[in-house]
């Protein structure tokens, strides 16, 4: 009995050990993350990386924060009511987006200067 049970054991521990040699290092978390990216819809993985690269941006100096952003912008904009905001990563530019009479206008502002680069109605 105590062979049959040692027996076990080490097939436990032996197939433990293929399994692991199968999938290397890492391999189970990039598997994990993978899994993880093809549930989210591509316009959220799409934010996430625009949100990254914000802050990549910010912290190397060459962008304002969102909220100095809206400070400068949304005076500029009396009669509209502000909504929210966007950021383009590959553009470098805020997308806010204002309400005026029902009908959604958006902003397009230099991440860099704070500076109104078009309004669209």
């Amino acid at each position: 009995m105590r062979r049959f049970i040692s027996s076990l054991a080490a097939f436990g521990l032996l197939s433990g050990t293929l399994g692991a040699a199968v999938l290397p290092v890492g391999a189970a978390q990039a598997q994990e993350k993978s899994q993880q990216n093809r549930s989210q819809p591509p316009r959220r993985q799409s934010e996430r990386r625009d949100q990254e690269s914000a802050r990549a941006e910010l912290r190397a100096g060459r962008q304002m924060e969102s909220r100095e952003i809206e400070r400068r912008v949304i005076p500029q904009m009396r009669g509209h009511e502000y909504i929210g905001f966007d950021f383009d990563g590959a553009a470098q530019v805020y997308r806010l987006k204002f309400m005026d009479a029902g009908k959604m206008v958006w902003v397009d502002v230099d991440a860099q200067t704070a500076r109104i680069l078009r309004i669209r109605r």
